[in-house]
């Protein structure tokens, strides 16, 4: 509530918060037949409740002004961005939390203290052993410094979100996996056994029905009709476009040569439904 509050939220919504939280239930389904009767969640919402990351926001909002305010008063150190005036501390990000920071001995102790008072305050503990520590450039001396936290010492390679981290991305070879991930979907995709119809609605599932303008901007200031969608203009049956000037510059080469793409992979033919 005070965290709501000292954001400016009203009485109102608080409240309405307050009363999703304690009028939460759930029950378990046995053998995928009958379930038992609903149990009150005493302790937040159940895994997979859409409330949830709106509430992990408000909480680590509380998480990030005190790192604001300890590195503001000097009790921790982030790391600065060269030829700039940006000082990074910590990224959230989802479910996420990363923290920056210059290798010293009382960085991680201060944020070891900074943790257990946002513990304390609003009974969020971080698991230490989901946790790692990656050293960059540093002794394996130094990184043993970090089991004072108790979580594990890690080093470069890494994933995450299926990107690795540490590589040098402007390698082609590293982007491999990722690229051949992408084409065995669209293999799969390919291969369903769809008429035209089926196939359009996939890709209207892929792409959206967003507005042509946010999908290919470039071309859609080339196009003079304004109102189409981007599934419009990948229908091999609706390809009659008006240009104000026919594509000049690389980058709008470039849409259309990904708008070209998106078009011939889903390999559309004309046929009766079966």
């Amino acid at each position: 509530m005070s965290v709501m509050s000292q954001m400016g939220f009203g009485d109102k919504w608080i409240f309405w918060i307050i009363g999703c939280l304690s009028s939460s239930r759930a029950s378990v389904l046995i053998n995928d037949h009958s379930t038992t009767k609903e149990l009150p969640i005493t302790r937040g919402i159940h895994q997979g409740d859409p409330l949830s990351p709106f509430l992990f926001i408000i909480a680590m909002e509380g998480l990030n002004v005190a790192m604001r305010l300890a590195c503001q008063n000097s009790i921790f150190h982030g790391v600065k961005v060269p030829n700039s005036d940006l000082d990074i501390s910590h990224l959230f990000y989802a479910d996420d939390a990363l923290f920056v920071r210059q290798w010293a001995s009382s960085n991680f102790a201060n944020l070891a203290r900074i943790l257990r008072c946002f513990h304390a305050t609003l009974g969020l503990k971080v698991n230490f052993h989901k946790s790692m520590v990656y050293g960059i450039d540093v002794s394996d001396l130094e990184v043993g410094c970090a089991q004072i936290f108790g979580c594990e010492v890690a080093s470069l390679l890494f994933k995450y979100l299926g990107v690795p981290v540490g590589a040098n991305m402007r390698l082609k070879r590293n982007w491999q996996p990722i690229i051949e991930r992408v084409q065995n979907r669209l293999s799969s995709w390919k291969a369903k056994n769809l008429s035209f119809g089926g196939r359009l609605t996939l890709v209207k599932s892929v792409l959206g029905n967003g507005e042509f303008a946010y999908r290919f901007p470039l071309l859609f200031e080339l196009d003079k009709k304004k109102s189409c969608l981007a599934s419009d203009r990948c229908n091999p049956h609706n390809m009659d476009w008006a240009w104000k000037k026919l594509p000049s510059s690389p980058l709008e080469f470039s849409e259309l040569e990904s708008l070209k793409e998106i078009i011939e992979s889903y390999s559309f033919f004309v046929g009766s439904d079966s």
